[in-house]
């Protein structure tokens, strides 16, 4: 039985942690991890393009090029860079106002590890949770009975 890498699995590995520059093999195992469980004959063009990137070493277009195969609806809501750190702000509603917008953000000393991060951070939040948003009752309650209460007459 195999085993499917995710995005969280692969940028929480040390090497992506101290890494300052991206890397031919890390952007491949990312694209590697994106395509997983998706419509490979939808993604085609789109990871064609992106392994050209990846080979010739456009690190910036191939991470903008990432968010788009694996957050189509996604857009960059900022890109900025401050003492030292590039500030990537990822958005899925980037027509609205920023102030009422919530964008996902992440920053890295590179560009394209900061979109990258920007991504992963998305994707977390995209994720499933397993709580419930209500409590749970317990269903085999004795003593619990519902009554309907409404007088038709």
């Amino acid at each position: 039985m195999q085993v499917f890498r995710t995005l969280e699995d692969v940028t929480a590995e040390p090497a992506f942690a101290a890494s300052t520059t991206p890397t031919t093999a890390l952007f491949t195992e990312l694209l590697a991890t994106a395509c997983e469980g998706g419509e490979p004959m939808h993604q085609v063009v789109a990871v064609t393009r992106l392994k050209v990137l990846i080979a010739a070493r456009a690190w910036n277009d191939a991470a903008l090029a990432l968010v788009a195969l694996q957050l189509p609806n996604w857009r960059v809501r900022r890109l900025v860079y401050d003492d030292g750190e590039w500030y990537c702000a990822l958005s899925s509603r980037s027509a609205m106002p920023e102030w009422l917008d919530t964008p996902t953000e992440a920053h890295h000393p590179c560009m394209a590890l900061a979109i990258v991060s920007a991504l992963l951070a998305a994707t977390a939040d995209l994720a499933p949770s397993h709580l419930t948003s209500a409590p749970a009752s317990p269903l085999g309650d004795a003593e619990f009975q519902p009554v309907l209460c409404d007088n038709f007459a």
